[in-house]
């Protein structure tokens, strides 16, 4: 049975892969976007083209994969994960005041200094929990 409400989580997953790709191949499409949006508790039912046909629109444009895990009851690990590749055990992000370790490298720091410019929009990702993964949060 499809989730719906998986589709946000599962093409975040796509986006560490698709932008690895583009770093491997030295090569940058001129004009691409790419946006991440991650929903958490949202009831599958209010979501319908009606109520929402932009987003409906963007995902019928773009890859959609319905088989998508959650790796963590809480949210600040899944959404580490999203953006680095990296599980819970590889972040060390299992309490509050714990953050990803400064020395790694993640891709998104790899991106800006490549001259992509790489965003956090909520104001959530100025907690600790999301520091060191090469966000320039902009609430």
């Amino acid at each position: 049975m499809k989730r719906p409400w998986f589709l946000a989580g599962v093409l975040a997953l796509a986006l560490p892969i698709a932008v690895g790709l583009w770093l491997r191949s030295g090569s940058r499409p001129e004009s691409l976007n790419i946006i991440l949006l991650t929903v958490e508790s949202w009831r599958a039912a209010t979501a319908n083209r009606e109520r929402m046909p932009n987003l409906f629109h963007a995902a019928a444009e773009g890859s959609q994969y319905v088989n998508h895990r959650a790796i963590s009851a809480w949210t600040a690990p899944n959404i580490i994960a999203v953006l680095t590749g990296l599980s819970p055990f590889e972040q060390g992000v299992h309490a509050r005041d714990q953050s990803v370790d400064a020395a790694r490298k993640v891709f998104l720091e790899d991106l800006a200094a490549r001259g992509w410019r790489v965003a956090g929009l909520q104001s959530f990702m100025t907690i600790d929990v999301f520091r060191n993964l090469g966000l320039n949060v902009t609430s």
